[in-house]
């Protein structure tokens, strides 16, 4: 237009037939892209419509807890009826669908705690560290059996949700015990352990009777301050740093120096 000096009124103009600009002749839009639209128009509604569609339940104040619910009574064996029916794998925690490309988790770490990153439709904002106090704590948690270095702050690493965890053990690390796989070679870290086991308490809260509740576990390594006395009867030391580590969590205390006095 300004090199050959046009006005917009110089410009053709179509009249708009009511429908979307393009058209096929039998009045299906075409350049539209059907399930990313309906992936969309999904994600707005759920802004702020936040009846679950799982059990219909209306008006869910807290999402992440109400499906996070669902998903370990289902694991569990509860024969809830729902509306949607749910299936057995990688479940994502918004949306409770199984291995969707989009439901990927991951966790960026910040200073003190880690934000969520997921492009799930229901995807929900919600308080890292705050949701451990919460009747179901299923947050996503990083394996640091496939991930053993420090988490690093502003660092992102890939994460599964911590009801998920018990199925990525058996599947991923087999060699190592877990719940699923109790007579695993090796014990389970004791750090990884504590960051993704299912308190009894937890599962009361989520409405699990006893007979369904998860089988007592133990085959762990011992916390690093309980390891085996070293040569001469003394314990190793050193360990807290290395339990932070391995647990992939902000570390929340210095270590003191201890100084002997020897008396001569």
């Amino acid at each position: 237009m300004v090199e050959n000096k046009l006005l917009p009124k110089d410009l053709p103009s179509v009249k708009s037939n009511g429908g979307f600009p393009y058209s096929f002749s039998d009045g299906t839009h075409a350049l539209l892209c059907k399930p990313a639209t309906d992936r969309l128009v999904a994600h707005l509604q759920d802004k702020t419509n936040r009846d679950c569609h799982l059990c219909g339940e209306k008006k869910i104040t807290n999402w992440r807890v109400h499906i996070g619910t669902h998903l370990y009574r289902f694991q569990r064996g509860m024969d809830d009826e729902l509306l949607d029916e749910l299936e057995h794998g990688h479940a994502c925690g918004f949306c409770g669908r199984c291995n969707a490309p989009e439901c990927t988790v991951s966790l960026t770490r910040t200073q003190s705690s880690f934000n969520v990153v997921s492009q799930c439709p229901r995807y929900s904002e919600f308080r890292y560290g705050s949701a451990e106090t919460m009747a179901s704590r299923n947050i996503p948690v990083v394996c640091t059996l496939c991930h053993p270095s420090t988490h690093k702050r502003n660092e992102t690493l890939p994460a599964h949700w911590r009801y998920n965890m018990r199925l990525h053990l058996k599947e991923e690390h087999p060699q190592y015990a877990s719940p699923d796989n109790p007579d695993g070679l090796h014990p389970l870290p004791h750090a990884l352990w504590e960051n993704i086991r299912i308190q009894s308490l937890e599962e009361e809260k989520l409405g699990i009777p006893e007979a369904l509740r998860s089988a007592p576990f133990s085959n762990v390594e011992p916390p690093p301050n309980e390891s085996a006395p070293a040569a001469g009867g003394k314990k190793k030391s050193g360990g807290r740093k290395r339990k932070a580590a391995a647990a992939g969590l902000p570390e929340s205390s210095q270590t003191q120096k201890r100084t002997n006095n020897t008396t001569q």
